[in-house]
Parts: C-alpha cells; sequence; structure tokens
C-alpha cells in the first residue's frame, strides 16, 4: 500500500545541508540512499505562504490583521458549509495516492504551504538525490498562482483586508517588497526546475484563468503541463488551455459523503474511488448548503425578481469595495438565484464573485461567507446537485481546479511506466 512520508521545511535534510554548505561549514554526511521507489509531492500553493518568507515577515509584522485573515487561504472547504478545512497539499496527495501503484511512496514536501521561495532549494536537492541513484519517478508541483503577479495580487488583498477593517495599509516597502519578491522568486524557480524536469517527469498545474493562461513554471519545455476537465472530459471554462498544456485530467471532482451500513456518517470521498479521505472530524461541520435545496421543488425556493435585485446590488456594492474578503451573505442563504438573470442585472459586464461553476448549472446557492454552490433541476422540476457530471449520489461539494488535475495525470504516467519495468510472469 502507498505510504505517505510528511517533509516539511526544517525536517528536509536538503535544505539544512545547502545552508551549512553556504556557510562554509563542513560538508555533513550523507544520509542513506533511501531505495524505494516514491514520488514527490512539493505544494506552494497561495499568497498565504508569502507571509511565511523571511524577506516580508518583517513588513507584515505592522499588520497583524492581514496574517490572521490570510490563514486559512491555502485550505479547501469539503463538507461544504463554505468554512476551509483541509489544507491544499493534503487534498493533492489523497488524488496522487489513489492513482499510484501500491509499490509506489509519496514524500510530501511543504505539504501546508508555509514556506515559499522553497522551490529552488527542494530541486537542487532532488538533482543531488537522483545523481546518487535514488529512485524518485516523478514530481507534482503546485505553484499555480506563483507568476510575475504574485506580489501584486498579494498587494491588492492587503489593501483590500486594509478596507475591510478600517485600516488602510499603504506601505510603500510592503509594496516594493510583494512586487520584487513575486518576479525574482519564479525566475529563480523556473532555473532549478528545469534541470530536474529533464531527468524525470515534472508535472505543473496550468492554472485556473481561463483559456490563454498558463503556469511561468513551465516555461522550459520539460515541464509538463496540466489542465483539467470533468468527470466526463468536457474542459473547465477556467482550465488554461492552449499550446504549452501537455495533457488534461479530471480536476472537477465531487465531494460526496460515504455512509456506513446502519447510515452513519463515515467520512468524505474526495477521489471517486467510493473511500473514506476525509474523517468528519477533519472538517467544520457546519451546515451544507446544497442539502438545503437537492430534492426540493425549484418553484418553492426560487428568488423573487425583488430578491434578485437585492442581491445583484449586494454584490455591486461588494464590488465596489474593491473585494470579497469578508462579505456576509446571511441575508441571501434560503432561496436558489438563477444564474443566467442574475448575470444580467451586473452592470458593465461585472464578473459573478466565484468560479467552479457546474456546465449546465442554472442556478445558484450561497454559503455565509460567499462561497457559490452551482445546481441544475431535473426532468420532475427538483433541485439536483451532480458538479463534475459524474452522477455519484450524496455530493455536496466539489474541489475545482488544475492543481487536483495533476496528481492525477502524474498518477497515471507513473502508473504506466511502472508497469512497463515490472518483469512479465513466467
Amino acid at each position: 500500500m502507498t505510504t505517505v512520508r510528511m517533509v516539511e521545511y526544517d525536517d528536509f535534510t536538503g535544505f539544512s545541508r545547502l545552508k551549512q554548505w553556504a556557510c562554509g561549514q563542513p560538508k555533513p554526511q550523507d544520509p542513506p540512499l533511501d531505495t524505494h521507489p516514491k514520488v514527490v509531492v512539493f505544494d506552494e500553493f497561495d499568497s498565504a505562504c508569502l507571509l511565511e518568507s523571511e524577506a516580508l515577515c518583517r513588513e507584515f509584522e505592522l499588520y497583524p490583521h492581514v496574517r490572521a485573515a490570510l490563514k486559512d487561504f491555502g485550505k479547501v472547504d469539503i463538507d461544504g458549509d463554505g468554512v476551509p478545512d483541509v489544507f491544499h497539499g493534503r487534498v493533492v496527495v489523497e488524488q496522487l495516492k489513489d492513482a499510484l501503484p501500491d509499490e509506489v511512496d509519496i514524500e510530501a514536501v511543504n505539504l501546508y504551504g508555509r514556506f515559499i521561495g522553497a522551490v529552488p532549494h527542494a530541486f537542487t536537492y532532488l538533482r543531488q538525490r537522483l545523481g546518487q541513484g535514488e529512485p524518485i519517478l516523478g514530481v507534482n508541483l503546485s505553484m499555480s498562482q506563483q507568476t510575475p503577479r504574485t506580489g501584486r495580487r498579494l498587494r491588492r488583498c492587503i489593501e483590500q483586508l486594509g478596507r475591510n477593517v478600517g485600516r488602510i495599509v499603504s506601505n510603500r516597502r510592503i509594496r516594493q517588497c510583494c512586487d520584487a519578491f513575486g518576479v525574482d522568486l519564479m525566475q529563480r524557480s523556473v532555473d532549478h526546475v528545469a534541470p530536474v524536469a529533464r531527468q524525470i517527469p515534472v508535472y505543473a498545474g496550468v492554472g485556473n484563468n481561463g483559456p490563454g493562461s498558463f503556469n511561468l513554471i513551465g516555461a522550459d519545455a520539460s515541464v509538463i503541463q496540466v489542465g483539467y476537465t470533468d468527470a466526463q472530459g468536457q474542459v473547465s471554462p477556467y482550465s488554461g488551455v492552449g499550446p504549452l498544456v501537455n495533457e488534461m485530467a479530471q480536476g472537477d471532482i465531487a465531494v460526496t459523503e460515504v455512509y456506513d451500513e446502519a447510515g452513519q456518517l463515515k467520512g468524505y470521498d474526495i477521489t471517486g474511488n467510493g473511500q473514506v479521505n476525509i474523517t468528519p472530524d477533519e472538517v467544520s461541520g457546519g451546515p451544507c448548503v446544497v442539502k438545503r435545496f437537492v430534492g426540493r421543488p425549484l418553484k418553492t425556493v426560487l428568488a423573487t425578481g425583488n430578491e434578485q435585485r437585492a442581491l445583484a446590488g449586494f454584490i455591486r456594492g461588494q464590488k465596489a469595495q474593491g473585494g470579497w474578503l469578508s462579505p456576509d451573505y446571511t441575508p441571501y442563504l434560503d432561496k436558489v438565484y438563477p444564474l443566467r438573470l442574475l448575470y444580467r442585472m451586473m452592470p458593465n459586464r461585472v464578473a459573478l464573485p466565484f468560479k467552479g461553476f457546474s456546465r449546465g448549472a442554472g442556478f445558484v446557492a450561497f454559503a455565509p461567507s460567499g462561497r457559490a454552490f452551482f445546481l441544475d433541476v431535473a426532468a420532475d422540476g427538483r433541485l439536483i446537485y451532480d458538479p463534475d457530471h459524474s452522477g455519484r449520489p450524496h455530493a455536496v461539494n466539489v474541489l475545482s481546479g488544475s492543481s487536483f488535475a495533476t496528481p492525477r495525470a502524474l498518477g497515471r504516467r507513473v502508473t504506466q511506466d511502472w508497469a512497463r519495468r515490472q518483469p512479465l510472469p513466467g
């Protein structure tokens, strides 16, 4: 059975060795060669982990509310209540674990996304391990937000947070540091990832910004960029597509509840294999949004024209304030809203504040946080929730993004390569 070894920054032997060499200290003795085949997962997902970088911590100490508000940005809602539950890296590992042969292990580095800027060090160490003959079969790299715009995005995020809590953030040093840090980090990361990608498969998510977008970590042709589809192979409108995208895999994945024979909730399946990946004690346990509506006649929960106009006005007001970091959708929780009509009410084609809608979904419901859930209507007029078009029952949420397609694509590749390496029977 595939085992997962968790490796954090301070525990990753390569980092400490590199630091010692840089300080002119004697080269420490190398650890024994690990001969067990493995895939390395490196997760460095979003702006929250920028706050752990030495380059930025000094600046953000002036604004503790920024740290507090960003602490959950690297987490994913599982049980459908709109509240973040588990770290992004954990979800990535579960997708890969489901796709790999039992004989291949996973080494999960930086799983909690806490240490930005670690990619150059990590891939330098990976080159050393490959040079010693360690059987590393591939690398899954989640850095979809690490583009030269990272610093500017973080700066806007901080400014929005300041407005939302009544404290304007206008520190010029933060702006300069964020922008310079984002550009420099990406260039250094590409330079260190490319040599490894020429030896073993390195898979990276292309990103979730629509056609024409791509992950700059794939600027080197050796890196394999992955876009994402639903369960039927239909490309998501938010997936990057085009000549720089090498493979597609399912990245819209329904989260379903798993019950035991007595009808008690055992946990949540986030891979589609029918097994429990996330247990109930790992989630927040709030009211599931879609359960309020699934199976009910549309006409009994459809918002009136006045209610739709009220929501449209609320969205316009939030947009005018510059962000979506702390909305309160409490007045809009008991109804579903027609997506098309709601969009028409938006002035100047203002985009709605959510992604991941299901192809063909006609109605939207909200969690208090503003997280949107997209439903459709069956032939009998009742609401249904089938976010990845798999038809699996008990769906309560959906994982959506190239980060979740990438481990499935890499697992497929490693499984094929592994099968070719095995001796034929007899």
